[in-house]
């Protein structure tokens, strides 16, 4: 449900919530950013559209905001992916143990 807020309750919520450091931009169809406030699991969301015009702000109380979070599939690709990569550039190398001579052991 989204409640239309005045520029006094915006600005209450500003003082009470404040701004933390952690930052997040989602370009995608359309921009999506969020900013964690102060208080640690509380974020600023703000949607904006094709034409950069804000469709909603939010208040999302959680670890990350959901929408932003990766998928799992997305995880395991870029596991994959990530290993190809460097199994493409890291050479091969088969290491023992180093062997201590008997007077070091």
């Amino acid at each position: 449900m989204n409640f239309p807020l005045t520029n006094d309750d915006s600005s209450f919520l500003d003082e009470i919530l404040g701004r933390g450091a952690v930052k997040i931009n989602y370009d995608g169809i359309e921009r999506t950013f969020w900013q964690e406030s102060k208080i640690a699991g509380v974020w600023w969301g703000e949607y904006r559209n094709a034409n950069n015009r804000v469709t909603l702000r939010t208040i999302e109380v959680s670890e990350f905001p959901a929408l932003a979070k990766s998928q799992v599939e997305d995880i395991d690709d870029g596991i994959k992916r990530l290993d190809e990569a460097f199994a493409e550039r890291v050479p091969r190398v088969a290491r023992g143990l180093p062997v201590l001579p008997a007077d070091e052991v």
